[in-house]
């Protein structure tokens, strides 16, 4: 078996119901066990700037225009808009948050299939990166494997940002290491 954490993450439809349910449909999935479960948490949008203030005329250091980012609702971090003036607001609602452990015989890439597939139940529809989502499933380990493919990287590669997953996943570190004692 190998040991899997997953990040999961709602934040439309009723989110921690959202996560409820792909609890449920996780622990039903072949070859597979739901070995420990976080607290459901509460966070901030990440990779959404809530505020973006642009220069006049309204470009970036990268020459797009206030639009064509209001049309991304997001930024890259290159994007940083120069001086004062426009302000454009993006938001979206607070997340529902839960880190799990799952063990598995799963390959990564059929793992990724499945909960794909569970995502889509629940009516993910992957409009736009970093958008709000009904459910959002992301592999952060699978073992010690470390895989870098165009559809699956593993470590996922933003786990070090985000310290919604690094505190409940250390707290399920810190857990599993009390129980092997």
């Amino acid at each position: 078996m190998n040991r899997c954490y997953l990040g999961l993450g709602s934040n439309l439809k009723t989110p921690a119901r959202q996560v409820r349910l792909s609890l449920n449909k996780l622990r039903c999935l072949p070859k597979s066990a739901l070995i420990k479960t976080t607290p459901l948490t509460i966070t901030k949008p990440w990779g959404v700037h809530s505020q973006l203030i642009t220069t006049h005329p309204p470009t970036t250091s990268r020459g797009l225009s206030a639009g064509s980012i209001a049309a991304a609702c997001f930024l890259d971090p290159a994007d940083k808009p120069r001086g004062v003036g426009v302000s454009i607001q993006f938001s979206q609602p607070n997340y529902c948050n839960a880190i799990v452990q799952l063990n598995t015989t799963l390959p990564p890439h059929l793992l990724l299939k499945k909960i794909h597939h569970i995502e889509k139940q629940q009516g993910r529809v992957r409009k736009r990166k970093w958008g709000a989502r009904t459910l959002d499933i992301d592999i952060l380990y699978y073992g010690n494997l470390i895989l870098k493919h165009p559809k699956l990287t593993i470590p996922h590669p933003y786990i070090m940002q985000r310290e919604f997953i690094l505190k409940p996943l250390q707290a399920l570190w810190q857990d599993t290491a009390q129980t092997l004692k």
